[in-house]
């Protein structure tokens, strides 16, 4: 079963006000691109992966997260569109034909674990489709003159 896994990169964070692109930002000392690609990366039911990314950072990313990480499964990196479904678009072109299943991953969801990723591929093989997800845990917070003051 052949399996590719496009990881969609190519977020601002606009309504972060950050300068640095949200996949790029650092979490524990890595790029939080490098914890999204890494179970991926490990899976052994992933055969290859298309980093798509935001335009003008294709060299960036391949020397700075995939080249120093040492992922080995990466095989092409593209820009994204204007929007995610653009970028998943660019993604889905960019594989091409030949695979049996295509996963889908934004890359600033670095918590998905290997098994995650695993039991959703096989589902998929399975029915067709699958897709994962984890119960909402609801927060209210208490808000003061635009500050959160208690969880």
């Amino acid at each position: 079963m052949k399996t590719i896994a496009i990881i969609t990169a190519a977020g601002k964070g606009a309504r972060m006000g950050s300068k640095i692109h949200k996949p790029y930002l650092t979490l524990a000392s890595r790029p939080i691109l490098a914890h999204t690609i890494a179970p991926f990366e490990q899976s052994r039911l992933i055969t290859s992966i298309i980093i798509v990314t935001g335009k003008g950072l294709e060299v960036f990313c391949l020397k700075d997260i995939i080249t120093k990480y040492n992922f080995k499964k990466v095989y092409k990196i593209v820009s994204g569109g204007k929007e995610r479904q653009d970028s998943v678009m660019s993604g889905i072109i960019a594989a091409g034909d030949g695979w049996d299943i295509v996963a889908v991953h934004d890359a600033v969801r670095p918590f998905v674990t290997i098994e995650m990723i695993e039991s959703t591929v096989l589902a998929a093989k399975k029915k067709g489709a699958a897709i994962s997800a984890v119960p909402v845990k609801d927060t209210i917070k208490q808000v003061s003159s635009g500050f959160v003051k208690k969880t």
